[in-house]
């Protein structure tokens, strides 16, 4: 009896993280997401204006992947290597009347570590952590994705 009782209970500790199945509306996001460039944005904490470069996977040498899944998870790759399978929680969801859409996911429910992003019914998104992130303040990325 101790043991169905230590089990139901290491059953329900496993099964008790918090994590959001992406449904309804969320599910525009499912599949898999490649980087196709990436606009940064820079040079105004050196006094230089603001410098526009676009980076692309020709110019970085790598190509990005992003697999967002019902079950609440995103995969990260790179060269088709897999770097980083994480739970996503989501902070924030929502969908204009043009069909245009924003989120907030926070990665392994960390406020330090985001998802954010918005996206188009196209089927495209931008994602400002993923695959290149700035520093706050002084420049910015734009990681733009196409569906697969």
């Amino acid at each position: 009896m101790k043991k169905i009782f230590l089990i139901i209970i290491v059953n329900c500790l496993i099964g008790s993280c918090k994590k959001d199945h992406l449904k309804n509306e969320q599910e525009i996001l499912i599949g898999k997401w490649r980087w196709v460039n990436t606009v940064h944005k820079f040079g105004w904490c050196e006094g230089l204006g603001t410098i526009v470069e676009l980076i692309t996977p020709e110019t970085e040498g790598s190509n990005y992947l992003m697999e967002l899944r019902k079950s609440g998870h995103v995969d990260f790759y790179n060269d088709e290597k897999l770097i980083s399978k994480n739970r996503i929680v989501c902070e924030h969801f929502k969908i204009f009347e043009n069909g245009n859409f924003e989120f907030v996911y926070l990665i392994n429910n960390k406020q330090d570590s985001k998802l954010a992003g918005y996206g188009w019914p196209e089927d495209s998104l931008v994602i400002t952590e993923y695959p290149l992130n700035g520093i706050s303040g002084c420049e910015d990325y734009l990681n733009y994705f196409i569906r697969e």
